[in-house]
């Protein structure tokens, strides 16, 4: 599915359902890159992994991104950044999802029946 996000960006992302549980493998082989034409604008490029209860709802979210100056980001209960090491050499992630909820305390897993995995490209204006 691809969604676009009201003057934010694009999301585009596949939705898998979770019958087994959490003890699932992720990992992805990827090169992030962000570019802004603005000092006024953050930009950031990011893959993402939510995590959505059996009605659809987020209950958190994992991402592996790459942004300009200014991105206003933060970790909290229910997000997880990791920055990529760089934008200009492929790079891998890997991690078991059960261990990755580790950095997620605001997220039950017992809630998540489902995964959305996608790209996001994003752009904001911070003035």
């Amino acid at each position: 599915m691809i969604h676009k996000m009201l003057h934010q960006g694009m999301k585009i992302y596949q939705q898998v359902d979770l019958p087994g549980g959490l003890d699932l493998a992720f990992s992805v082989d990827c090169r992030l890159t962000a570019k802004s034409e603005s000092d006024s604008l953050f930009a950031a490029g990011a893959v993402f992994l939510e995590y959505l209860d059996s009605d659809d709802s987020v209950l958190g979210e994992t991402r592996i991104y790459m942004a300009t100056r200014g991105c206003d980001w933060q970790n909290s209960p229910t997000l997880h950044l990791i920055r990529a090491g760089d934008s200009s050499n492929l790079h891998n992630y890997r991690f078991n999802l059960r261990n990755e909820l580790e950095n997620l305390p605001g997220v039950d897993p017992q809630q998540i029946k489902v995964i959305r995995v996608g790209l996001l490209g994003f752009v904001l204006d911070n003035c």
